[in-house]
């Protein structure tokens, strides 16, 4: 881990409130979740190597894969293994679906935390910057890639 993995890997969000899973449920019943196994460890099964994938926040070639396949991440190749067919997460129960939404809710709090803390040391940096005409940087907020690295370019 480097850069902004290393930093936003200090960071820890806490445990989302029964009623911010429940909202979720209903808020994103039409996310389609599959139960998938990976080789190792991901941030989109919330840490663990066997989970509900949810939609927009999973790789989407999860959803296609008839078989066990490779598919490659920002994070390298990563190993899965389908273990059911993709559903509805409103058709799931919520006690069942509860894992992978806190997942999910995790990753959007974690993200926030970090651009709080990104935003003031960048501003504490330009508080001691000094630069050409004094044009200084505006800092910058978070990019798409940055709440779902799977969807970032690579190369």
């Amino acid at each position: 881990m480097e850069g902004r993995d290393a930093v936003r890997a200090r960071f820890v969000a806490p445990r989302p409130s029964t009623s911010a899973v429940a909202e979720f449920h209903r808020t994103y019943a039409g996310l389609q979740v599959r139960l998938v196994e990976t080789a190792r460890p991901v941030a989109w099964l919330g840490g663990a190597t066997r989970g509900f994938a949810v939609e927009t926040f999973a790789p989407a070639r999860i959803f296609s894969l008839a078989r066990t396949g490779q598919i490659h991440t920002i994070h390298g190749p990563v190993e899965i293994e389908p273990l059911g067919e993709a559903v509805l997460l409103g058709t799931m129960p919520l006690q069942d679906a509860r894992p992978a939404i806190e997942a999910s809710l995790n990753r959007f709090a974690r993200a926030a935390v970090y651009e709080s803390w990104l935003a003031n040391a960048q501003e504490r940096a330009l508080d001691k910057a000094l630069c050409v005409a004094d044009r200084l940087p505006t800092p910058a907020g978070l990019t798409l890639g940055d709440l779902l690295p799977f969807a970032a370019p690579v190369g």
